[in-house]
């Protein structure tokens, strides 16, 4: 439906012929077929559509629509993201950084306890100049009888200058002062083609 018009056509089946919808199906009389004299008078402009197919009409409404649309609309700037800088590893709020490795691509920062959870959050950032997968072995020493937790956290697909925030659970060291937690980072790189 475009511009409040609706052009709905609807027949009933009935034996081998068709009636207007209107007509019951069990009448006992049908109706006899209409002839070419008897056809409704093509639309009128005051009824608000155009002589021509149905095609036709269809695209005198869609580009009247169009032009209605394209005067109503507000003038001024587009709308568009006003910020699409990209984070740096220390604007994510994660706090203070623990570990790094990988010439500071990847930091690990203090754990932290979250949803009932401790987790090691981390950034990994892709300095180089292709796209690359990361592999980061997080190993934490500590929490209740010195306990080592060792996590794997993958990052399939890193573009180049991006940052992938991700963290790693730990909660297996049970707890406690997640402050006095020892971490430790190990990260394989592979470029990705």
């Amino acid at each position: 439906m475009l511009g409040g018009v609706c052009l709905i056509a609807a027949y009933t089946l009935v034996g081998c012929g068709a009636q207007p919808a209107s007509s019951s199906a069990g009448a006992s009389t049908p109706e006899a077929p209409t002839t070419a004299a008897e056809e409704p008078a093509a639309p009128s402009p005051d009824d608000g559509l155009r002589g021509g197919t149905l095609v036709q009409q269809n695209e005198a409404l869609i580009k009247d629509e169009t032009e209605k649309r394209a005067k109503s609309a507000p003038s001024g700037d587009p709308v568009g993201p006003k910020n699409t800088k990209i984070p740096r590893p220390d604007e994510y709020g994660f706090g203070k950084a623990v570990a790094t490795a990988q010439d500071r691509e990847v930091i690990a920062y203090t754990p932290r306890k979250s949803g009932g959870r401790v987790v090691v959050p981390l950034t990994i950032e892709n300095q180089g100049a292709q796209r690359t997968a990361y592999t980061v072995e997080v190993r934490v020493t500590g929490g209740h009888g010195a306990a080592t937790v060792t996590r794997k956290v993958e990052a399939p697909n890193v573009f180049p200058h991006t940052v992938w925030p991700t963290e790693a659970d730990i909660t297996a060291t049970g707890g406690g002062d997640v402050e006095s937690l020892k971490v430790t980072l190990m990260v394989t790189r592979r470029p990705l083609a």
